[in-house]
């Protein structure tokens, strides 16, 4: 059972996380991201901190270890999703397949053997279904106040 000292530990983890990708320091943001996913038994924030830990990575060039952890927040985020299908949810499934789908692309673009019809086609089709999960969460949206906090 989590306490409440590792609930504040997850957020001061979670804003230093933040903090350090805003200041182009992706290796303590992976680290921090990594940490934060491992104090919180949270199911969506430990999908968010693994999206964040694979875009730091993508971000250092490390696309064994981006692939690795926005594949677990693609995953932890579908499982979310399909539980309570609503804009929240899908929205970040869809995010979490967009980033994977970009983390894709870098690969495809800085090696020329990653850059294969195959992979091209994966990344094409992991945009389509993160961009159909963004829409998908719009459905959800219909007749609600579109304020923060307002959409579920």
């Amino acid at each position: 059972m989590e306490t409440k000292d590792s609930e504040l530990d997850f957020g001061k983890l979670s804003e230093s996380t933040a903090q350090a990708a805003r200041d182009g320091s992706h290796s303590l943001a992976a680290t921090l991201a990594i940490m934060a996913y491992n104090i919180t038994s949270d199911p969506s924030e430990r999908a968010r901190m693994a999206r964040d830990a694979g875009n730091a990575y993508r971000h250092l060039g490390n696309y064994e270890e981006a692939e690795k952890w926005l594949t677990k927040a693609v995953d932890q985020h579908k499982t979310l999703a399909e539980q309570e299908p609503n804009r929240s949810t899908l929205r970040e499934l869809g995010a979490s397949a967009a980033m994977l789908a970009t983390m894709q692309l870098s690969r495809i673009a800085s090696d020329e053997t990653f850059d294969t019809p195959e992979n091209n086609t994966k990344t094409v089709e992991t945009f389509r279904y993160g961009l159909e999960k963004l829409k998908d969460s719009h459905k959800h949206a219909d007749g609600l106040n579109r304020k923060i906090g307002q959409y579920d």
